[in-house]
């Protein structure tokens, strides 16, 4: 799935009071698996701000896997929450509260929908390989399609914070799901 993200990240950091971490950041028409994007997620420091806005590679490379390469030919640029509960990785993440928002941009409007980040580390010749990824989290609609989950505003810290489980996702109305239908 490609999406685009044509804000800078001052807009971002202003509409979800975060602290930015990386340096420069170009907006994008297109955003592909394997680039880097800008997401938020639970800041570090919560005495500073709340969120933190951090540059990810969109493609999840969960900490089981061997490589990123090996991460790509498993697609996990998309986790469907029916993975949560049998991928052993991608259940680990969803149960450490691994989660966060990724803002994207269609005709005019900034969407921000619900995705899931993980750090991977392995030592190389005595160096430390890191890193950071994250995946769209998409949710079942009621013509069978696996589509995005769609955050409102007043849910962000719930979901920030792990209080919106897999039974209350499934219930709540998506309007990224009446869009798509």
């Amino acid at each position: 799935m490609t999406y685009a993200l044509e804000t800078d990240h001052k807009q971002l950091e202003t509409t979800f009071d975060a602290i930015k971490t990386f340096g420069f950041w170009q907006p994008r028409a297109t955003i592909t698996p394997g680039d880097f994007a800008p997401i938020i997620r639970r800041s570090s420091s919560p005495l500073l701000a709340p969120f933190e806005l951090t540059l990810l590679r969109y493609g999840l490379v969960p900490p089981g896997f061997t490589s990123a390469r090996e991460a790509d030919r498993y697609g996990l640029h998309q986790v469907r929450a029916k993975r949560v509960g049998w991928q052993r990785e991608v259940g680990k993440l969803f149960a450490a509260g691994n989660r966060c928002l990724v803002p994207m941009t269609q005709p005019g409007d900034l969407v921000v929908i619900a995705g899931l980040w993980g750090r991977w580390t392995r030592v190389r010749h005595g160096r430390e390989l890191r890193v950071e990824s994250f995946a769209v989290f998409t949710v079942q609609d009621n013509a069978d399609r696996w589509v995005p989950l769609e955050v409102e505003a007043w849910d962000w810290h719930a979901w920030l914070e792990g209080k919106l489980d897999l039974e209350t996702l499934a219930l709540m109305p998506s309007p990224m799901l009446e869009r798509v239908s």
